[in-house]
Formats: structure tokens, sequence, C-alpha cells
């Protein structure tokens, strides 16, 4: 009986130290309460911060709209708005589908990119009107052919996102067309306009080496004053001289835009 006993408590000592084991393993398993000696806090999760150095190409597409403003500096056949013979103008509203290629390069320093970025656009930017002087006899019509942008770019980024504002140098070839329907004379100008755009948007890298993104961008091309071309003005009845046109074209755009991205070593 008395090795009965001796036996009896050796198994309900090791019965209680097992199920105290037992319960420090599901307190760890569960985490132990602040205070506990034996308790370990979370260590923090690092932001993620992705390596936007390098180098980019790709392409953009959306719409424009804005507007054209001309003002005529001398008497000829065309009567745009305007009290006086010299000095009429007149303005339309412009819009249409623009898109074409994108490439760049970036520098990065901690969270801030910085960033240099060449574009190429053609435009299907065309608008006319008719004076709206009486009778209205003549059409004055702009064109936008093509559109070309060397912006800065700075920005800041978090997780996959890059948010950033944009300004530089914008150029494009702008026809102009003057017609007077009753004399049948037809005054035109074709020339690469300069200008300045600035702007912004963001770009997020959707997958490894892709980055998709959308802008907003305000484009402003002075024409300055220029003589128009016109063969047939001088002759016939009416008004005579050659044209001296001065127009402004001022667009704002949004477009969507994907590139393949190339990394540089790590910063």
């Amino acid at each position: 009986m008395r090795t009965f006993d001796r036996t009896c408590k050796h198994v309900c000592g090791a019965a209680a130290l097992l199920l105290s084991v037992l319960a420090s393993g599901a307190a760890f398993a569960d985490g132990m309460p602040d205070g506990s000696p034996y308790y370990e806090p979370p260590l923090p999760t690092a932001p993620v911060l992705l390596n936007w150095s390098g180098f980019y190409i790709g392409g953009q597409i959306g719409g424009a709209w804005g507007s054209v403003d001309w003002t005529q500096e001398n008497a000829n056949y065309f009567n745009t708005a305007g009290a006086t013979v010299v000095g009429r103008d007149t303005s339309f509203d412009t819009g249409g589908f623009v898109g074409g290629i994108i490439g760049g390069a970036n520098i990065q320093s901690d969270r801030w990119v910085f960033g240099i970025e060449l574009a190429f656009d053609g435009t299907s930017m065309s608008k006319s009107r008719a004076s709206n002087l009486f009778p209205a006899i003549d059409t004055f019509k702009t064109e936008l052919n093509w559109l070309t942008t060397i912006t800065g770019r700075v920005g800041y980024t978090w997780n996959n996102w890059l948010v950033f504002a944009r300004g530089g140098w914008a150029g494009g070839e702008i026809k102009e067309t003057l017609t007077d329907s009753t004399a049948g004379v037809v005054a035109s100008d074709e020339s690469f306009v300069d200008g300045w755009i600035v702007g912004g948007g963001f770009d997020v890298m959707a997958w490894p080496n892709i980055v998709v993104g959308l802008t907003y961008d305000y484009i402003d091309l002075n024409h300055g004053t220029q003589v128009v071309s016109c063969p047939n003005c001088g002759t016939g009845g009416g008004g005579g001289g050659t044209p001296l046109l001065d127009s402004q074209t001022k667009i704002s755009t949004i477009m969507a835009r994907a590139s393949y991205f190339i990394p540089i070593d790590d910063y």
C-alpha cells in the first residue's frame, strides 16, 4: 500500500507538471499579456519603399480641349469681330483626341523622386468658325497637328504609388487658315510654335517593370505675330494687303499612360 501511494504521488506530480507545460505553451501560442515576463511585442512593419530610379518608355492617350484666340493686325479681306479695322479679333473653342509616346528617367532620394520626361503626341484638334460680322462670308480655322514637350518632374512616393508635379517647354505645329468665300481668297500659315506646359499626375507600379498612370496638363502656345501667306491678297475688291495674324492656343489635356520601367542600381 505504501508503494502504491508513492507511485500515485509520482504520477500525479508528473501529470501536474505536464499540464503546467501544456498551459504555458497555449499561453505563448495565444500571446502573453503585456507585462508578462514572457511577453515580446510584435515587430513594427516597415513601410514598402520601391525603387523608382531608372528609365522608362511607353505611350499615352487621352483628350484635349481649349481655346484659340486670333488678332488681326491690319486691314484685309477677312472680317473678324471688332469695331475698328485694325486689331480685329476672334476666339473659339477647340478639342480632340491626343496620344503618342513618352520616355524619361528618374532618380530617387528617400521618398522623393526627381526626373525628366520627353513626349511626342499627334492630335486631332481642328476647329473652324464663321465670322460673327454680317455678312458671315469669312471662315477661320486652326489645326494642331502634333505636340511635343520636355518636362522636369518632382514627386513623392509611398508603397507602389508616385504622385508628381511637372512643368517645362512645349511646342507644336499649328496650321491657321482664313477663307473669304466671296472673293475666293485663302490665306494660311503652317509653322512650329513654342510655348510652356505645367501639370501633374500619378504613376502606379502595377506589376514588376510595368507602370500605369494618369496626367493632367495645361499648355500655352503663343504664335506671336506672323505674316500669313496669301498669294491673292492685294488683288480684287474689298480690303487688301497680306494679313498679319497674332494667335494663341491654350489647351488642357487628360491622358492615361503605361510604360515599361528599367530600374538602375538601388539608391
